[in-house]
């Protein structure tokens, strides 16, 4: 009889949390969307892509020697990762700083 009562529990608990999820998430899937089509929002998110797409056109023009490097920087020295070739970043070794920790300790 306990076994019988303690599923009917879960159960009823089970499904009254799932509509509870169910709500909430369909509550923050609307905001979200009308957060997303809110015009200023689409106006930010274009201004963001397009300075990361003349960032990259300006780091792929360096990679390919093809334009000036962004300033203190050579295309020249410094390692790139990961080896795709669509997907450079460059990493000058004289600006990595590698430390164990304070000096003296």
């Amino acid at each position: 009889m306990k076994l019988i009562r303690l599923v009917v529990v879960f159960a009823v608990g089970y499904v009254l949390g799932a509509q509870a999820g169910r709500r909430r998430y369909d509550q923050i899937r609307d905001i979200a969307t009308r957060v997303g089509d809110d015009p200023r929002v689409q106006e930010a998110a274009g201004k963001a892509e397009a300075l990361v797409r003349e960032a990259l056109h300006t780091l792929t023009d360096a990679e390919d020697g093809t334009g000036a490097a962004p300033a203190g920087h050579s295309s020249t020295r410094g390692s790139t990762w990961p080896e795709h070739p669509d997907a450079h970043v460059e990493v000058p070794q004289d600006e990595v700083v590698y430390s164990a920790g304070p000096a003296g300790r």
